[in-house]
């Protein structure tokens, strides 16, 4: 098996913890409601309010047939508007469900780095990031699905309209929810890295994530430093496509992690020089994220803006006063780092998912995630020449904030 897959979503429409559970869907990723089948292998695993880190039973059961005897595992994170609860379609660009639209390895009527990719956004990620449709032998790849497409009638015209909804009306917009929801997938992300400890201990784990997937994979880090967990040692690299994890999120699962004391995965933050979507969400929202996350006063939200260096780690990087030597901010498309790996646009539009949709960005992406030697800022500087000479600005092909 060089595909598996799991789907986090809630049983109902509602937000509440214990409405969400984990499946394990069918392999064209339609979801399955019915308790788990040991034969099938597909079904309802366990629900978040359940023994996620303790115990055995069918989420145990289940981690240990798809965990291979050797090799690293790559878990693979979306990020907003995906709905893992739609049927799959086909063709790609038309699915809601990621399992059709970016968990899959067929390139049936799509060109690579094409318009149609581009604009659909239909990318083969396990394909992307050299895993092959094959028994294993690639490695495994697990497609971690979560609900990030609540539904649109959940907010008004004025929560799209006005960010003063947002800040003093409790923030139902349709992106808030789906923000909101993150952590709730991080709590199954990290009950599944856990498992994965617990079944394999010491095989290296590796987190892929995209946008809104960041803060996913960042809650999920810090649970894990929180509770001591000793599958954190086994995290050894993070790649983070265009994110949109908020710098004071991203600077409180930072210090968890330094404090636990257990293990500091390696951390590569891929950003571009523009980003219309973070430019966007960051600047309009921040400063309520700030305050609904850290419990702050307004006026100290603002001071938090300043001290997490801006308001999401695709703009601005790793917070400032954040003394992480193993985070590495990118900027990918910046003509240093297209020169020294042979990077290139070939005329494309550079978006929010450029990062993903455009090949040789992907091809980084995996070289980062599989390269036997971790990539570091002195390989950057000193062998492949990448800002040397640049100012450590948030502008530069590199970002020194280490």
């Amino acid at each position: 098996m060089a595909l598996a897959r799991f789907t986090i979503c809630p049983e109902t429409t509602e937000d509440n913890l214990d409405d969400w559970a984990i499946f394990v869907p069918e392999r064209d990723g339609r979801l399955v409601r019915e308790t788990y089948d040991s034969e099938t292998r597909t079904g309802e695993l366990i629900r978040l309010d359940g023994p996620l880190f303790a115990g055995g039973g069918a989420f145990a059961e289940h981690v240990r047939s798809i965990v291979p005897p050797t090799g690293p595992i790559t878990i693979m994170v979306h990020g907003f508007q995906y709905a893992p609860e739609a049927a799959p379609v086909a063709p790609a660009q038309k699915a809601a469900n990621p399992h059709s639209q970016v968990f899959h390895f067929e390139e049936p009527d799509v060109v690579p780095g094409g318009p149609l990719e581009i604009a659909s956004h239909a990318t083969p990620w396990p394909k992307r990031l050299g895993f092959a449709d094959d028994d294993g032998q690639s490695g495994l790849a697990i497609a971690f699905a979560w609900s990030s497409h609540p539904a649109y009638r959940r907010g008004t015209w004025r929560d799209w309209l006005s960010s003063v909804s947002w800040r003093k009306r409790g923030a139902t917009t349709y992106y808030a929810r789906a923000y909101r929801r993150a952590p709730i997938a991080g709590i199954a992300l990290a009950a599944l890295i856990g498992r994965i400890g617990e079944v394999a201990p010491g095989r290296p784990v590796r987190l892929f994530a995209h946008s809104l997937g960041s803060r996913v994979v960042m809650t999920a880090l810090r649970i894990l430093a929180h509770r001591r967990h000793a599958v954190l040692r086994s995290v050894d690299r993070v790649v983070v496509l265009s994110g949109a994890s908020h710098c004071g999120h991203a600077r409180l699962a930072l210090n968890e992690i330094m404090h636990a004391d257990l293990g500091r995965p390696r951390i590569y933050n891929l950003m571009t020089r523009r980003d219309a979507v973070l430019e966007f969400w960051g600047r309009r929202f921040a400063a309520f994220v700030a305050r609904d996350e850290l419990a702050a006063h307004r006026g100290w939200a603002r001071v938090n803006r300043l001290l997490t260096g801006g308001s999401v780690i695709g703009r601005h990087g790793k917070p400032a006063f954040v003394r992480y030597p193993h985070w590495l901010d990118i900027h990918v498309d910046d003509p240093a780092v297209m020169d020294a790996f042979d990077l290139a646009l070939d005329g494309r539009k550079v978006d929010h998912w450029t990062l993903f949709t455009n090949p040789s960005f992907a091809r980084f992406a995996a070289f980062l995630l599989t390269r036997r030697k971790p990539l570091t800022r002195y390989d950057l500087v000193f062998r492949h020449g990448v800002g040397r000479h640049a100012k450590s600005t948030a502008g530069s092909a590199l970002t020194d904030n280490a």
